[in-house]
């Protein structure tokens, strides 16, 4: 069995990704490798976390969230009267009605219902997920 592995190239060398035109694996945390966003993308229930005191999930009830084509996504909790607005063209985050300095803002996934953005600030300690529809 043993040579016909051999002759078909089979390895756990060749199982592991590879980076395009070399033999060189692609390692996690490497440079070119990809981060593994599947637990958030896994759960489409719009929600808004990582900035502490004002994190929301429409499953909680009393969570609205909207979508306007020239301000950007926002939301609203009406048991709490906390709120966010996150503009994807001008990179504004603001909430609780303070601005939150952005270091990155990354799409990670989109459907056709659905949007995942993962937003970074030097000022948190953790990702800020926000999940929200089109």
């Amino acid at each position: 069995m043993a040579v016909i592995l051999m002759a078909c190239g089979t390895s756990p060398a060749t199982d592991e990704p590879q980076r395009p035109g070399t033999d060189t694996p692609v390692l996690p945390g490497d440079p070119g490798s990809k981060p593994d966003y599947s637990a958030q993308t896994a759960d489409a229930t719009f929600r808004f976390t990582g900035v502490p005191g004002c994190e929301m999930r429409y499953s909680d009830g009393g969570v609205l969230f909207i979508t306007d084509g020239r301000t950007g996504i926002s939301g609203h909790n009406l048991t709490t009267g906390r709120n966010f607005r996150f503009d994807p063209a001008t990179v504004t985050l603001i909430a609780d009605g303070i601005q939150i300095q952005l270091s990155s803002v990354e799409k990670v996934a989109e459907t056709k219902t659905t949007v995942w953005y993962r937003l970074t600030s030097p000022r948190l300690t953790s990702d800020i997920w926000l999940v929200a529809p089109m």
